[in-house]
């Protein structure tokens, strides 16, 4: 069963639930030999999913707007009306409303996508950065991966500091691991609103083959994913441990700002903007942007608008871009 799939059937588990409620306190059900008027229901899940862009900043297209008809179809017009009202009564981080969103999301990723901006971020970002940071008496990198689905992304931050870390002399590599200088601490962070994502993420294994989370990545970084154990090992790979110990993910909102986080020396914002609403994506591009430290660098999608001009200069590799905050 792939990611739609299962993110349905857990909706439709949530919808069994609620049915489960709404049995116990005597609510009238549509009568089934009664046609249901279409610009009802219509209107019903248009509700729903203005609902949905106000909280998440989701796009509403039609491929938005046929999985939630999908998800739906069987549900009767009188028993939608009252769950989506108690949708309404709900606090937005509640299980039903995460597993809403996620039946309605994309969480396509894999290691090392859009891999010349990496290498960009890695000459022209990376090993600047910890240069300015040395001079510190507990020097500290920070990175975070906002949008970051089940954590390709924040691991191959990870890899890439770490390398970076071994190429200025303040870690060690050896045939297993990479050891940082015991002054130093390195400090990656991946967030997502998906739950399950987050899930997925802690649990650090990948699929092979050749639409995996490894389709494009260089044979020199397979070292970073040992086989896993057991008879797993023959199809997937997991996280190294010296790349685990680095990285840890949190359930998070890009709409909702998040002040303590605007301390790091790099942000990727990759793939994810797009499927936000014109609005909801302005907020939360504003939110990823505050949280690039003065000197620290920006990494969105290619399809993403740049960053305020006035606060972020481009810098342009081989068919890549990032950003850097000015001071």
């Amino acid at each position: 069963m792939d990611d739609l799939e299962r993110t349905l059937s857990e909706l439709a588990m949530a919808m069994q639930g609620h049915r489960r409620a709404f049995a116990s306190k005597d609510v009238p059900v549509a009568p089934k030999a009664r046609p249901e008027p279409s610009d009802s229901r219509a209107a019903l899940l248009g509700r729903l999913l203005a609902h949905v862009e106000a909280h998440a900043g989701l796009r509403i297209d039609e491929t938005v707007e046929g999985k939630l008809r999908a998800a739906l179809s069987s549900v009767g017009i009188v028993e939608l009306s009252n769950w989506i009202t108690g949708l309404e009564e709900l606090p937005r981080d509640h299980p039903h409303w995460l597993t809403l969103l996620e039946s309605l999301t994309t969480n396509e990723t894999y290691l090392f996508r859009d891999l010349p901006q990496l290498e960009l971020l890695r000459a022209k970002g990376l090993i600047p950065l910890i240069s300015a940071v040395a001079g510190q008496p507990l020097p500290l990198l920070k990175l975070w991966s906002a949008g970051c689905a089940s954590g390709e992304e924040a691991n191959s931050l990870a890899i890439l500091a770490l390398e970076a870390m071994v190429a200025a002399g303040v870690a060690k590599e050896t045939l297993h691991d990479i050891r940082l200088d015991p002054r130093w601490s390195l400090d990656v962070l991946g967030t997502d609103i998906s739950p399950i994502m987050i899930v997925q993420s802690r649990n650090r294994v990948y699929g092979t083959g050749s639409l995996s989370a490894f389709r494009d990545t260089p044979a020199a970084f397979l070292r970073f994913f040992p086989r896993a154990e057991g008879e797993a090992g023959n199809r997937s790979r997991m996280v190294r441990q010296d790349v685990q110990r680095h990285v840890r993910f949190e359930q998070s909102n890009l709409m909702q700002p998040r002040p303590q986080l605007a301390s790091f020396h790099v942000v990727a914002c990759r793939n994810v903007l797009v499927y936000l609403a014109p609005k909801p994506r302005k907020i939360a591009q504003a939110h990823v942007e505050a949280a690039v430290r003065p000197g620290g660098f920006l990494l969105l999608g290619p399809t993403d608008a740049p960053p305020d001009p006035r606060c972020f200069e481009a810098i342009w590799g081989d068919r890549a871009v990032i950003y850097r905050r000015l001071a």
